[in-house]
C-alpha cells in the first residue's frame, strides 16, 4: 500500500482533532479530585490553618453520643449511621473543603470516596481516626458541643 503525504497530513489533522476533542470537552488528563488521607499531624495542621475560613468544614461521623463526650474543635456532627444521614449530606455545598473524621479512621475513608462520588471535592479525612488524635494529645472539645446537624432542622 502506498502512502501519499496528503493521506498522512489528513490523518494528522483527524488525531490531533481528535485528542483536543478528548482534553478539552471530554475531561481529558485533569486529575478527577478524589479524598486525600491526612496523618494527625497534617490534619491537625490544615484544620488549624483553615479555622477562619468560611469554606472549610470538620465533619465528625461518630454517633451524637460519642460526639458529646469529645470532639476536635469546631467539628460539626453529621452521624453516618443516622436515617437523615443522607439529606444532611445532601444538603452540604459541594465547593467546600472537607476535613472527615470517625473514630479509627475507616469510615471516614470510606465515607470520603462516596462523598467524591457524590461530586464533593477537596475532601481530606484523618487516616488513623480521633482515637490516634486522642494518643497524640491533640486538642480536643469536651465542652458539650452542640453543633450537631442530626438535631437540626434540614433548611
Amino acid at each position: 500500500m502506498n502512502f501519499d503525504g496528503n493521506f498522512l497530513k489528513i490523518y494528522f489533522i483527524v488525531g490531533s482533532l481528535a485528542l483536543i476533542y478528548f482534553i478539552f470537552f471530554r475531561g481529558g488528563f485533569t486529575r478527577k479530585q478524589r479524598s486525600f488521607p491526612l496523618s494527625s499531624k497534617q490534619f491537625m495542621l490544615s484544620t488549624q490553618r483553615d479555622a477562619a475560613d468560611p469554606n472549610s468544614v470538620i465533619i465528625d461521623i461518630r454517633s451524637a453520643k460519642d460526639y458529646r463526650l469529645g470532639c476536635i474543635p469546631s467539628a460539626t456532627n453529621i452521624d453516618i449511621s443516622s436515617s437523615r444521614m443522607k439529606a444532611l449530606m445532601d444538603s452540604l455545598p459541594r465547593d467546600k473543603n472537607y476535613h472527615i473524621y470517625c473514630q479509627n479512621g475507616s469510615k471516614a475513608a470510606s465515607y470520603s470516596l462516596y462523598l467524591t462520588n457524590s461530586g464533593f471535592r477537596n475532601i481530606h479525612y484523618l487516616e488513623n481516626g480521633f482515637d490516634e488524635w486522642l494518643r497524640l494529645g491533640y486538642p480536643i472539645d469536651t465542652s458539650n458541643p452542640s453543633d450537631n446537624l442530626n438535631e437540626r432542622p434540614l433548611f
